[in-house]
């Protein structure tokens, strides 16, 4: 008996998304899922219609969790922060699209 490497040939799994290249993701969140202790949401990029695969963590977790299948947001990494404590973090701003009344019919 011995261990022989699992390879899963589909290619089904979305690109991640590269934030030192493209520090902003425009597009519309799909889901999240879990896997063990990490969290990754799937979104998909309003340009080129992919759909791509972003890590999780608190600041993500916690601004994504109120977003539906479908909404359509833009994700702009804000560079490393420190907490109170000294801690650092990956810092992000999340803004969703809403469609008001008074504001001119423009894109992001």
């Amino acid at each position: 008996m011995a261990y022989k490497k699992i390879i899963d040939d589909s290619g089904n799994f979305p690109d991640r998304w590269d934030w030192s290249a493209k520090p902003t993701f425009e597009g519309y969140y799909e889901e999240t899922k879990r896997a063990g202790d990490l969290t990754f949401h799937e979104l998909t990029h309003i340009v080129d219609g992919k759909n791509y695969s972003i890590l999780g963590g608190t600041v993500l977790d916690k601004r994504l969790a109120t977003c539906n299948k479908g909404d359509r947001i833009r994700i702009t990494f804000k560079g490393m922060a420190k907490t109170k404590e000294g801690r650092q973090f990956k810092n992000y701003e999340i803004e969703k699209w809403t469609e008001e009344e008074d504001s001119p019919n423009t894109a992001f």
